[in-house]
């Protein structure tokens, strides 16, 4: 069995979405309840781990509901454009290997993803698959997803990546700075539409 931890941790166990909404500055707390998405400050790394892009999204939807939507990954060009395809190569209850194609800046890249997840946590990690040719340097990330009262979720989520020298770190930042939000608002807008929004 494939599984395993990011070096990305998610938030601490047994906190709720309240907490973790609770825990971010007011001006976060207003965005997050105005658009429905909010990028966080950048935590400083810890024990010399990755620096994170962490996202809070709201979805309209039970966790078990956007559980199940995120886990069908192939499908992800349906709502990021920048991905050409998702390839399975294989999958187990818990687990799969995927080879993802995108276009970043008028460049083809090509990765290997390793993917676990856990139902019952709501938890969904990825890291790149150091035995493939990747043309990227380093991915890694997480979902976690919470209930909130009454009907809907909060998804938790971060990722660190470096492209390597295709694009200048200068240039990866910008576009990071500038293509969360817009990514994030496409998941939620796809999984609250069941899968059936296209941007």
């Amino acid at each position: 069995m494939m599984a395993f931890v990011t070096t990305a941790p998610g938030p601490v166990n047994g906190s709720t979405a309240q907490d973790l909404i609770d825990a971010q500055p007011a001006e976060i707390q207003k965005t997050l309840q105005e658009r429905r998405v909010a990028v966080l400050p950048q935590a400083e790394p810890q024990n010399g781990g990755p620096r994170l892009i962490r996202s809070m999204v709201l979805f309209e939807s039970s966790p078990d509901a956007v559980f199940a939507l995120m886990l069908q990954t192939r499908r992800k060009p349906e709502y990021q454009p920048q991905i050409r395809s998702v390839e399975r190569v294989s999958r187990g209850d818990r687990e799969s290997v995927e080879i993802v194609r995108l276009r970043i800046a008028f460049k083809n890249i090509a990765y290997r993803l390793l993917r676990s997840w856990d139902p019952a946590a709501h938890r969904i990690e990825w890291r790149i698959d150091p035995a493939y040719d990747n043309d990227i340097r380093h991915l890694e990330g997480y979902w976690e997803f919470y209930p909130l009262p009454g009907e809907g979720t909060l998804g938790y989520t971060g990722s660190n990546v470096n492209i390597g020298p295709i694009l200048p770190g200068f240039i990866q930042r910008s576009m990071s700075r500038r293509k969360v939000p817009q990514a994030m608002d496409r998941v939620r807008r796809w999984v609250d539409s069941g899968g059936t929004w296209r941007p």
